[in-house]
């Protein structure tokens, strides 16, 4: 390790041709005094290596060289040997992989006031899937939601503006009022986001990666004898 990697990643993420600098500014990007010979002899500044030996390769390996040396003045210009790569603004593909389980949770059940019971679940962000299943029929609703205990909670008592939750509350009501069964899954842990080549600690509590795997999930149980619910 060099002292003067500092100098190297500082170059390196640079998206301009030529940049000048006081020997003073290099001295805060290292953090620490340049030798006294920088300051008396223009050899120290020279655009030569060595076979990777001298702090030279700092700014050479980085794809820059010395330009325009005034010792009197103590600055230096760096100038790109080759053309920066472009920022990323913009991602031209998409290429995003992310693996979850489903954990089995329960049973949704009649309480005896007849409205629906839900198993106790905790106060955190996921995503859901309810199986509702009969001696012929096999059906899902996957959702998600950033408190999991709450949105069972409307849909037991919907609100009247509420449709998706008063369209769930009457269907699984029937459903289990006719002696039919449903099952919760519920997903609130998630491996690593991979995208391209880079794999992301991503969370649950962060709403476009919920959507991102509801959505997932939607699609793969599309792919099986099980008729969706989702609209």
């Amino acid at each position: 390790m060099s002292i003067y990697d500092p100098l190297h990643e500082r170059l390196s993420s640079l998206h301009v041709t030529t940049v000048r600098m006081s020997f003073t500014d290099i001295e805060e990007i290292i953090g620490q005094d340049l030798p006294p010979s920088s300051r008396k002899y223009s050899a120290w500044w020279a655009n030569n290596d060595q076979g990777g030996k001298r702090h030279s390769s700092a700014w050479l390996k980085a794809g820059w060289r010395t330009e325009g040396l005034a010792l009197e003045m103590e600055e230096v210009s760096f100038v790109r040997i080759t053309e920066p790569a472009p920022p990323t603004i913009f991602g031209a593909s998409i290429a995003t992989s992310l693996t979850a389980e489903w954990l089995p949770s329960g049973e949704v059940k009649l309480s005896q006031d007849g409205k629906l019971a839900f198993p106790d679940v905790p106060r955190e962000a996921g995503v859901y899937r309810f199986r509702i299943t009969a001696e012929e029929t096999s059906r899902s609703y996957i959702g998600e939601s950033v408190n999991l205990r709450g949105r069972f909670s409307s849909y037991r008592n919907p609100g009247p503006t509420q449709a998706t939750n008063l369209r769930l509350n009457a269907l699984m009501l029937e459903h289990l009022e006719g002696g039919g069964a449903i099952g919760l899954d519920l997903i609130t842990q998630i491996g690593a986001l991979t995208q391209g080549d880079s794999k992301q600690e991503r969370s649950l509590s962060d709403k476009a990666v919920r959507r991102l795997l509801e959505q997932a999930a939607i699609v793969a149980d599309e792919a099986t004898e099980t008729e969706p619910l989702n609209l």
